[in-house]
């Protein structure tokens, strides 16, 4: 990869404009050594390419879709107390209702959230396309109370 960094660059460059050669650009060669620590080529690439970068991104602008930032952050922390089982539109109902919303709220935010394509349905079952957003959530200023305990996420119960 480093033999072919004039290559890679603007492939690079055209997902995270914060690598590059410039006074105050991250180095290929410093993001390439970040992403060789990761344990899978999946990764790797999102690290190479600032994937967590374009994800904080979505997730942010979340917010201005009626708080749909908060439907997937609850999609994630059931997806995660599930063991990545997935989650139902309806075992969503309870985050919702900590959160003073309804079912109308469900819905169109999970309209939002597939046309973002940061969720994916099989079978009527939703999953986080990306379930780094759990962790990237977990440090977002403005957090709601109902679910947070103590810094940390709340698991709410799902039936």
């Amino acid at each position: 990869m480093r033999e072919r960094a004039h290559e890679i660059l603007p492939l690079v460059q055209a997902l995270d404009d914060f690598v590059g050669d410039r006074a105050g650009d991250v180095p290929l060669s410093s993001r390439i050594d970040e992403a060789a620590t990761k344990n899978s080529a999946w990764l790797f690439f999102h690290t190479l390419t600032g994937g967590w970068r374009r994800t904080e991104r979505a997730a942010l602008d979340l917010r201005t879709h009626d708080r749909a930032d908060l439907l997937l952050l609850s999609l994630a922390v059931a997806q995660v107390a599930g063991v990545d089982a997935g989650v139902t539109a309806d075992a969503l109902e309870p985050y919702a209702h900590a959160l003073g919303r309804d079912r109308e709220w469900i819905d169109q935010g999970l309209q939002t959230l597939q046309d973002m394509r940061l969720t994916t349905m099989s079978d009527g079952v939703l999953r986080c396309a990306h379930l780094s957003l759990f962790f990237i959530y977990q440090d977002l200023p403005g957090l709601p109370m109902a679910l947070r305990v103590s810094g940390r996420l709340t698991v709410l119960p799902t039936s």
